[in-house]
């Protein structure tokens, strides 16, 4: 027979099991159960059941907290924490396809700006490519590669020569190129400086 010990008050065993003896200790009561069919002892722990309510209580509070208005009313609809995590888990980690497609048409659109750093543009496109990567068809949309051109084909003019000295060097890798071309910039940066 089953018994949730977490959730039950010693009146409201008795409530249950009318037949029940309590032998009251520091926070663990053993309790005699006879029924009609089955004699038993259960030993419920008080302290360990409120010890769990509240950890559950705080994980319930920090989970309410970071959710918007329209999803705070989920909160009704599970019965423990553990339950309301799996929902949260199931609905969040699905990347919506509209907001990879948006994050492809950014990468694919990467405008440079000559203020910010070879660098800069480099992680930013990173960050985008494991938005779309979320998405289990896109997964291996966008490898180093392909980031690469991206960033080549944002340059400006001036960087012309070196984009052709790195096409013409095929056993560099992309962090080697990735580097020949921070290095043109912090060049074009001090000529400009002085």
């Amino acid at each position: 027979m089953y018994v949730p010990e977490l959730c039950m008050e010693p009146s409201s065993i008795r409530q249950f099991f009318p037949h029940a003896q309590c032998t009251h200790g520091a926070t663990i009561e053993e309790l005699e159960i006879t029924g009609a069919d089955k004699n038993g002892k259960i030993h419920v722990n008080f302290e360990k059941r409120d010890n769990y309510l509240e950890d559950e209580a705080i994980t319930i509070d920090l989970l309410f907290r970071s959710l918007g208005d329209n999803n705070q009313a989920l909160v009704d609809g599970c019965n423990t924490t553990f339950h309301f995590w799996a929902y949260l888990r199931k609905n969040y980690t699905q990347t919506n396809a509209t907001a990879a497609n948006m994050y492809m048409i950014r990468i694919q659109t990467l405008t440079f700006n000559p203020e910010s750093a070879i660098v800069s543009a480099w992680e930013k496109l990173k960050d985008q490519r494991k938005l779309v990567a979320a998405d289990a068809d896109t997964d291996e949309t966008y490898k180093d590669s392909a980031l690469l051109l991206v960033i080549i084909r944002s340059l400006p003019k001036i960087f012309g020569t070196t984009i052709d000295t790195l096409s013409a060097q095929i056993n560099l890798t992309v962090e080697q190129k990735l580097k020949f071309l921070e290095e043109k910039e912090v060049r074009d940066q001090q000529d400009t400086n002085e």
